[in-house]
């Protein structure tokens, strides 16, 4: 198979007013933001959200659909680990798929952020399941993308973008800081049998390489 080079890739990363570093920290964040904004992943999982407040913060749940302009959600149950700015939310079920809200505090002004967690038994037509990942060095992760058949995986690293495996599947092995980035799937979806590009991150010890433009290619057809 003749694989061109990799297609546009916009990474969601965060910035301060001013600087944009060429690599991201979750850990580093700015406040009056929630990190993640969106995440997928499968029943049994765990999933870490930073509020970014000047403040302790109060952490709720609103199921979907989130209601314009609501303010107050049901407490967060409390198998789930709560530390001040931080939320752990351990073993994961599909019940549990809602928006988890920071209600923190900006120079003295209150603010509420929304992170939507969507928990799935099987891995959705169009997706890559987790959509974000943070993992310590030494790790392995597996990514499982809804193709209908077998995909192509990418990485795209700041300074480096390759094919590396095709499949639903890709294991990645033994996981070194430089490795955090952005990982696509190309696959088919049903029934048009339309080509996707899905997409996940993948944070070693916190950090990730910021990708900024990478052009696409012409699509080839997959096997």
């Amino acid at each position: 198979m003749n694989f061109p080079k990799l297609f546009q890739v916009i990474l969601y990363s965060y910035c301060n007013k001013f600087v944009c570093s060429s690599n991201w920290n979750l850990r580093k964040l700015y406040l009056r933001s929630i990190i993640p904004r969106s995440v997928t992943v499968f029943e049994r999982h765990a999933v870490t959200v930073y509020c970014g407040s000047s403040n302790p913060v109060h952490w709720t749940i609103s199921s979907y659909p989130l209601m314009p302009h609501r303010e107050i959600g049901d407490p967060v149950h409390s198998r789930h680990s709560i530390k001040n700015k931080e939320i752990t939310l351990f073993y994961l079920l599909e019940k549990d798929t809602g928006y988890y809200n920071c209600h923190g505090t900006y120079e003295n002004s209150p603010f509420l952020k929304h992170s939507k967690i969507t928990v799935v038994k099987e891995v959705p037509q169009g997706q890559v399941v987790p959509s974000l990942v943070e993992t310590s060095q030494g790790s392995s992760v597996t990514l499982t993308c809804g193709s209908s058949k077998p995909a192509e995986w990418f990485s795209a690293h700041f300074h480096n973008q390759s094919i590396i495996a095709e499949g639903i599947k890709v294991t990645l092995h033994n996981l070194r800081k430089e490795n955090g980035g952005h990982y696509v799937c190309r696959g088919y979806k049903q029934p048009e049998n339309i080509i996707f590009h899905s997409s996940a991150i993948i944070f070693v010890d916190g950090i990730v390489e910021r990708v900024n433009e990478i052009h696409p290619p012409p699509i080839s057809p997959l096997k």
